[in-house]
Parts: C-alpha cells; sequence; structure tokens
C-alpha cells in the first residue's frame, strides 16, 4: 500500500472539525503503516462522533482553532489515567491521519507523541485480542453491535478482504437468508458487507476495547 503523506498547510488556524461540527470517518485518511490504530479511530468515530469530540477540548469556533487540548491515556503505571496534552495545528505534519485541512484526526495522533506515551495496549483504553473457532468469533463479533470493535487480517492467503491490514468493524447481522454478514470499514473510508464465515477466514485476530464500552452518549472524564 502506498500512502500519501499529507502536509498540512503551515497556518495559524484551521477547521477542527467539518460542517457538522464533530468527527466523521470521511476525516481521516491512513497516513503511516500503522493501520490498526487508524481503525481502531475509525470504529469509534463511526460509532460515537460525540465521544471522540469529547477527547478534545478548545476555545472558539471549531472552525478556526489554532490549539486544542487532547485527552490520552497514560502507560506504565498501576492505574492508567486520562490526561490532557496541547496540541497546535503548527505541529501536525506528515502522518497525520487527516484528509483535507480538517485536523481533529492530526491531533488525536500527535497527542500521545508529544506526550511520550503510546496507547496503552492493555489496560483501561486498550483493546484485548481474541480469535476462536467460528461460531465463537460471531459470538464475539456480534458484540460490535454494543462497542467498537477492530479485525486485523492474515498476513497470506486472505481472498475476501485486505491481507495484513486492520478493518473498523461496524456491524454484524444475520439477513433475511439468514446469511451471517459483518460490515466493515477500510482506513479508506471504504465500506463493504461481507459474509462472516468468509471475513473469518481472512481474520488473524480481534480487538475489542476493555469491558465493551458503548460510547454513546459517553463523554471523556
Amino acid at each position: 500500500m502506498i500512502f500519501d503523506f499529507a502536509v498540512l498547510s503551515l497556518v495559524d488556524v484551521g477547521p477542527l472539525f467539518g460542517e457538522t461540527g464533530l468527527p466523521t470517518v470521511e476525516d481521516v485518511q491512513q497516513h503511516h503503516n500503522e493501520c490498526g490504530y487508524v481503525a481502531s479511530v475509525m470504529t469509534l468515530t463511526d460509532r460515537s462522533p460525540e465521544y471522540v469530540k469529547s477527547l478534545l477540548s478548545f476555545e472558539g469556533d471549531y472552525n478556526s482553532v489554532s490549539e486544542v487540548k487532547v485527552s490520552v491515556w497514560t502507560k506504565n503505571v498501576d492505574t492508567p489515567q486520562m490526561i490532557q496534552v496541547p496540541v497546535a495545528l503548527s505541529d501536525i505534519h506528515h502522518r497525520n491521519d487527516t484528509k483535507g485541512d480538517i485536523w481533529w484526526p492530526g491531533a488525536l495522533y500527535q497527542a500521545p507523541i508529544l506526550a511520550h506515551i503510546e496507547i496503552d495496549p492493555e489496560g483501561e483504553g486498550g483493546m484485548p485480542s481474541i480469535l476462536p473457532n467460528f461460531d465463537e468469533f460471531w459470538l464475539e463479533i456480534e458484540k460490535v453491535n454494543l462497542s467498537p470493535m477492530v479485525l486485523q487480517t492474515k498476513q497470506d492467503g486472505c481472498t475476501t478482504i485486505w491481507g495484513a491490514h486492520a478493518y473498523a468493524v461496524t456491524k454484524a447481522e444475520v439477513d433475511y437468508n439468514g446469511d451471517k454478514m459483518i460490515e466493515l470499514l477500510n482506513t479508506n473510508g471504504e465500506r463493504s458487507k461481507s459474509s462472516a464465515e468468509l471475513v473469518y477466514h481472512d481474520t488473524y485476530i480481534t480487538y475489542n476495547w476493555v469491558d465493551y464500552p458503548s460510547f454513546v452518549n459517553e463523554v471523556a472524564s
């Protein structure tokens, strides 16, 4: 996969969000090899844009913002805590995950870098992994209707979806024919619906947030 390492214009202020005033998956574009991170942002945004918006605090009009404070989790401590990290528009250059001038994805990406921390893969806010047999896989993947989930495909041998890639899982359902179906969103912002059995055979691992939080009608604290 070839990435367009877009550079935001070096201006003082810019639009944090689009016309709706909320984050959308259409604002996100992958600019690096960390597709698992991008898919995590996309699945959370698709489910609860209000929660993602609550991760960023700022003063004034969202159409002309120069600096935000981004809530991120600490790591390597007994009890992970959420802290606020200042991020300026001028901090966001390459590897910013942004499409166009809307810069909230870049702020989320840069905050843990500027704070010299990483996204915690274990404790609160982290995502433990599972990959059982198909029946167990389906029981697990159905929980995406309650809480965001990410699916990582195998390195080789995929026949239905891209190999060595992370997808945001957005829905799991049984259609009118009784077929189990999974809706996916890739990091190019493209949505697809595929047979759960076909997706299962391409799957390396799946990830979920600890304790399956909904994030709907929730804000970061």
